[in-house]
């Protein structure tokens, strides 16, 4: 079972036990049916609606029955409307018109106002509920209401002035004044621990998995009977219940149950609820065992024991507020006779005594308790003596007053050094806190700063990486076309080299040729030319003919120096061409090895640049 299906079950169980509860508390008041009782089906009877208990609830009526049942001083009843139906609020078909439900809602919220201030009178918590939840049935919120209402009736008389024997539950450091302040409910789980713990069982801590076993009720039921009059039948359901295994829950419940209807108690409990340990039904059906067996829970022993308690916490009071002796015990015997506990036996035992006050100490009834010694026994004092007495009991206690003043003076006067002291560091810490915040103000601008610059420097990584992908395709583009055209010079420069050496080579051989066949040729003419003009001239022109052949020699000398020049200037100009050839392809590498310089010094940081090197193609 999840916690939201126990929840559930839970608050089933809690209708059906304050549905019962309700109709065994105001089935006796016949205003109240049929509009709004039964809302249980308990006695099985046929033909008998059953009204739901929420719808019930919802226009306060049945709240005030029950309020007047905790304090009938609490709420008027005749202020109540009774005149509202609520048959067909929540489907609108008794309520035609808007204006109509509005009065309806002023009518209803006019009794929850009642009934929520005169809850708060009887000491009910009514801070987070309002007339709107009741009116919407909010399940939670409405059973917690009612609960606290009947937890008021049944926890009403678990207190010391209606139980005085309650006493002997207080610690020993606890005064009577103390008992007080002690909840209905711890008072009932002190009342619950006393009885397991005189059978020598373990206490319990609460009212849930504690008792989901039937163990300490079983303990409980066999204390009570053994304090009154002995059942058989109930000792005997006792040692059958505690004959099966813890394990076998529902079955230990069973007797629980069997027990309970024996001795007339059997009120909001049933196998579901013990089993599951449900506290608010569990807390009512002891509460219901309490109110039915209050006055049998202490046997004659602990009754003396009760006694000389009470005595000696009357005794242990202030003396301004001491009564005289008689009259304490005189208002002892009244406070057990009141409440039916001085017994046949109490009275056997003490009924010589009570009367003779030279029996009675400040401690117990008898001689056989004993005293703490050093303690002397008080004597009777004069008017005069008490109240001297008193004023000097009254100086001391102004004696301790001034001194625990002046301790507190020092006291103060300490705390306000150490509330400068405070200021002082908490000033200081406010400029170191002022500095700190100016640094982190400073340095949250810087950071900003810091990621504005590193956006404008990842965008222009980004544009400088798209830049590079671009470059990247066109220097692609670029080094193939770069290569066919190496390609293309480098043979038609082979060519041209190949076709210019031979040119070389055949101009040098006709040059040669040439040279030797003009020389030859020259020779030859000049020969002829001698021979003719020696066979044509006389001699007396050979002055003339001798200038002439040596202007001839001189003009052939200049011809063959033109031939061997122009010869050199051939020669010159292939060297030229070779040079101009080695030259240019310097001029390459350079210029390929520049731009494998820039596109390094072009590229971002950090990167490889081996694949975006460029070579320089000269057009």
């Amino acid at each position: 079972m999840d916690d939201r299906q126990k929840r559930n079950n839970d608050i089933n169980q809690e209708i059906l036990a304050y549905s019962e509860y309700i109709d065994n508390l105001l089935g006796h008041i016949k205003e109240l049916t049929p509009k709004y009782l039964p809302v249980s089906n308990s006695d099985n009877k046929q033909g008998v609606k059953v009204n739901d208990l929420l719808d019930s609830l919802r226009d306060g009526i049945l709240f005030g029955y029950i309020l007047s049942q905790i304090n009938p001083d609490s709420i008027n009843l005749d202020k109540l409307d009774r005149d509202i139906d609520l048959s067909g609020f929540d489907d609108n078909k008794s309520i035609p018109t808007s204006t109509d439900r509005a009065k309806v809602v002023f009518k209803v919220t006019a009794n929850h106002n009642i009934i929520l201030e005169s809850a708060k009178k009887c000491g009910i918590v009514v801070v987070n509920i309002g007339s709107e939840d009741i009116l919407q049935k909010n399940v939670g919120l409405v059973l917690g209401l009612l609960w606290q209402m009947i937890r008021c009736i049944l926890l009403s008389e678990i207190n010391i002035d209606s139980h005085p024997e309650l006493v002997v539950l207080l610690d020993p450091e606890e005064s009577i004044e103390m008992a007080g302040q002690i909840s209905n409910e711890q008072l009932l789980l002190r009342w619950f621990n006393f009885h397991l713990i005189k059978n020598g069982a373990k206490p319990i801590s609460n009212f849930a998995k504690d008792i989901s076993d039937s163990e300490a009720y079983f303990t409980l039921f066999e204390r009570l009977n053994m304090t009154s009059n002995m059942n058989d039948e109930v000792m005997s359901l006792i040692s059958k219940g505690r004959g099966l295994p813890n394990s076998e829950k529902e079955k230990r419940a069973e007797y629980v149950l069997k027990i309970a209807d024996i001795m007339d108690c059997k009120r909001f409990i049933n196998i579901n609820r013990i089993v599951n340990g449900h506290a608010r039904l569990n807390i009512s059906f002891v509460a219901t065992i309490f109110n039915k067996y209050s006055n049998v829970n202490l046997s004659n022993e602990e009754s003396m024991e009760y006694v000389k308690n009470l005595i000696r916490r009357l005794y242990e009071k202030e003396k301004e507020h001491y009564l005289p002796l008689d009259q304490e015990i005189e208002y002892i015997k009244k406070i057990l006779s009141d409440n039916n506990y001085l017994t046949s036996e109490f009275c056997r035992l003490y009924s010589d005594r009570i009367g003779q006050l030279n029996w009675l100490n400040e401690y117990g009834l008898d001689d056989t308790y004993e005293k703490p010694e050093g303690e002397p026994v008080p004597k009777k004092m004069s008017e005069v003596e008490r109240r001297n007495k008193m004023i000097e009991d009254i100086k001391a206690q102004i004696e301790e007053k001034n001194k625990l003043i002046e301790e507190m003076t020092k006291k103060n006067e300490d705390a306000c050094q150490n509330i400068e002291e405070y200021n002082k560091k908490t000033e200081e810490l406010g400029g170191l806190i002022e500095n700190l915040n100016n640094d982190i103000t400073e340095k949250n601008t810087k950071i900003e700063e810091m990621t504005k610059s590193n956006e404008e420097l990842d965008n222009k990584i980004k544009e400088m990486e798209e830049l590079n992908e671009k470059q990247k395709e066109s220097f692609k583009t670029f080094k193939k076309n770069a290569a066919e055209q190496l390609h293309l010079i480098e043979s038609m420069m082979k060519k041209d080299m190949s076709q210019i050496n031979k040119m070389d080579i055949q101009n040098e051989n006709e040059s040669e040729n040439e040279g030797n066949a003009e020389i030859q040729n020259d020779e030859e003419i000049l020969s002829n030319l001698q021979k003719e003009i020696s066979n044509y001239i006389d001699t007396s022109l050979n002055d003339t003919y001798r200038k002439v052949e040596a202007n001839v020699k001189q003009l052939l000398e200049e011809l063959k120096k033109s031939k061997e020049q122009n010869y050199i200037f051939k020669s010159q100009i292939a060297q030229n061409d070779k040079i101009n050839a080695i030259l240019n392809e310097k001029i390459y590498k350079y210029s390929e090895q520049a731009c494998q310089e820039s596109n390094a010094a072009s590229s971002p940081k950090g990167k490889n640049t081996n694949a975006n090197k460029k070579k320089f193609i000269p057009s």
